[in-house]
This record gives C-alpha cells, sequence and structure tokens, in this order.
C-alpha cells in the first residue's frame, strides 16, 4: 500500500521552488467515444500547488507529473469527508436521544459543518504542511 497518487497536469506559475500545477480529473466515462451524445461525462480542473527540487525547475506551461503519498491521499480524505460524516452521526445519535424534531436535527446537523469547515480554513497552513504534493521528475 505504498504506492504514491499520480496526475498529470500542467505548470501554470514557479515562485521558487513551489509550482502551481492545473490538473484536468475527468469522470471514468469522460474519455468514451459516445460520451457528447450520453452528456453523463464529468471534467474537473484543479490547482495543486506541488514542491519541486529536482535540479532543474519546469517552465510555465510544462506537462509534469503531480504525486502525493497514499497516507496523504487518506489524510485529505478523512479532512474533507470522514470527519465530518462522523460529526454529523454524532450530532445525530445525540438529538435523536434527545428525542428532537427531525427538521431541527437536520438543521443542525448541517450547521455543524460550518465551524468545521471554518476551522479547517484557519488551519490551512498547518494542513498544506502535512498534505504535500510534489513534482515527480
Amino acid at each position: 500500500m505504498s504506492e504514491n497518487v499520480r496526475h498529470q497536469g500542467t505548470v501554470l506559475a514557479v515562485e521558487g521552488t513551489r509550482v502551481s500545477v492545473r490538473i484536468v480529473q475527468m469522470a471514468a466515462c469522460a474519455g468514451c467515444q459516445v460520451a457528447s451524445q450520453c452528456h453523463v461525462h464529468d471534467m474537473k480542473e484543479k490547482v495543486v500547488e506541488a514542491e519541486c527540487n529536482g535540479p532543474t525547475l519546469p517552465q510555465v506551461g510544462d506537462s509534469v507529473a503531480v504525486v502525493a503519498s497514499a497516507a496523504t491521499a487518506r489524510r485529505s480524505l478523512l479532512l474533507a469527508f470522514g470527519y465530518p460524516l462522523l460529526l454529523m452521526l454524532c450530532v445525530l445519535v445525540c438529538m435523536t436521544l434527545g428525542r428532537q424534531d427531525e427538521d431541527i436535527t437536520a438543521l443542525v446537523m448541517l450547521g455543524v459543518l460550518i465551524p468545521y469547515y471554518i476551522i479547517l480554513w484557519f488551519m490551512r497552513d498547518r494542513i498544506r504542511q502535512k498534505l504535500s504534493f510534489w513534482i515527480e521528475n
């Protein structure tokens, strides 16, 4: 399970050893020959900051491979989906045991996510250090 996650991308900017890379993520059917006919295909662009420690820095417009460790991928999935789900389930159980109205319970379950994501936003620099990407040479 020590495999790394790789994505191909295009360099947008280079600042020192930090490189901004645009990654295009496509759904499995986006590469299908009839995807334009069925309108199910999905494509998303993301910009990722990666560290480049190689002997030469890539130039703007170069195609590069952005790599993250499997542990980084797991951590990011936990932060984005796992912990919020756990938080919502805890609220659900507590409010159900307290015999609260279902409408109120649903609103509180969604409302508890607001402070969670605000906290993540304030801790983004610290999280960025733990969730690192690099350019593969």
